[in-house]
C-alpha cells in the first residue's frame, strides 16, 4: 500500500521532478480532501465504541440557539466527552447530517410557531433500532444546519430553544479527512485502490500550470471523485447496525 511519503516520491521522480515535496504534498492533501469531503457514508463520524447507540449527543444549554460542533460539545451515550479522531489523528466535522432525538424526548413545540420534526429512517434501514435500545422511533429536530467555512465550523442553528440536556440530540455528521501536514501521515484512502486518483488529480493541476488544459484534470473531477461516493455509499450495509423490522398482524 502506497504512503504518504512514498506516493510523493512517485510523483515527483515520474511526473514532477522540477517541484519541491512541500507542493507535491500540498497538492495530495488537496485532491484527497476533493475525493473525501463528499457526502457519503465512509466519511460519516459513527462512535462505534460506545456499545448504547454510535452517534454521538450534542450539549446544549438553555437559552442558547446556536452550536458549532466539535469535541468540546459531544458526549457518549454515557455522557462521557468523545474525541474526534481517526487513528490518533484529530479529525473536523465538515457538515452536519442529521440532529434528531427520540420520540419519547421530543421537546413540546409551540403551536404558535408551526415547528415540527418529522419521523426519518436512521442509517436508511428503518426507525427502529434493536441493540440495547430496543425499539425507538427517532425524530428530525426542526433546525438549521450550516457548513463549516473558514470562518466558522460546522453550525447548527435551533429554531426554538433546545433546553439544557447532554442526552436529548444526536448530531450526526460527516468529518474532514486528516490534514496532511507532514509524509508521515497516513493517507485517509486506500493507497493502492486511490493512488491512481490522487496521481490524476496531483499530475492534473501541475499539467495545468504548464501545458493548460488536459484530460488528467477532467478524469478526476468527472470519474474519481463520483466513483469513489459510489464506492463508498455501496460499502454503507457493512456499517449499518442490526436491525428488524416490525411485523404487524392484520
Amino acid at each position: 500500500m502506497s504512503s504518504t511519503s512514498e506516493l510523493v516520491t512517485k510523483i515527483i521522480n515520474l511526473y514532477a521532478p522540477d517541484y519541491s515535496r512541500a507542493v507535491v504534498l500540498d497538492l495530495i492533501d488537496q485532491k484527497q480532501r476533493a475525493l473525501c469531503n463528499n457526502d457519503c457514508a465512509q466519511m460519516t463520524w459513527l462512535d462505534w465504541a460506545d456499545t448504547y447507540f454510535p452517534v454521538p449527543f450534542l450539549t446544549t444549554v438553555s437559552g442558547t440557539l446556536r452550536y458549532t460542533i466539535s469535541a468540546a460539545n459531544l458526549v457518549n451515550s454515557a455522557g462521557t466527552p468523545i474525541t474526534l479522531s481517526i487513528g490518533g489523528y484529530t479529525v473536523t466535522p465538515r457538515r452536519i447530517k442529521n440532529v434528531f432525538t427520540t420520540s419519547t424526548q421530543v421537546a413540546p413545540i409551540d403551536p404558535n410557531r408551526r415547528f415540527s420534526g418529522g419521523m426519518f429512517d436512521w442509517f436508511g434501514l428503518n426507525e427502529n433500532w434493536f441493540r440495547t435500545l430496543g425499539a425507538t422511533t427517532f425524530v428530525k429536530e426542526p433546525c438549521v444546519l450550516l457548513d463549516k467555512t473558514n470562518a466558522l465550523g460546522a453550525t447548527v442553528q435551533f429554531i426554538q430553544d433546545p433546553g439544557t440536556h447532554d442526552d436529548r440530540f444526536y448530531c450526526e455528521f460527516y468529518y474532514e479527512p486528516i490534514p496532511l501536514l507532514s509524509e508521515s501521515i497516513p493517507l485517509s484512502v486506500n493507497g493502492n485502490e486511490w493512488e491512481e486518483a490522487l496521481i490524476d488529480g496531483v499530475v492534473g493541476v501541475i499539467e495545468e500550470i504548464e501545458h493548460g488544459e488536459n484530460t488528467r484534470s477532467n478524469k478526476f473531477l468527472n470519474y474519481w471523485i463520483k466513483k469513489f461516493t459510489r464506492k463508498a455509499n455501496a460499502n454503507v450495509s457493512a456499517l449499518r447496525p442490526t436491525q428488524m423490522r416490525i411485523r404487524e398482524c392484520g
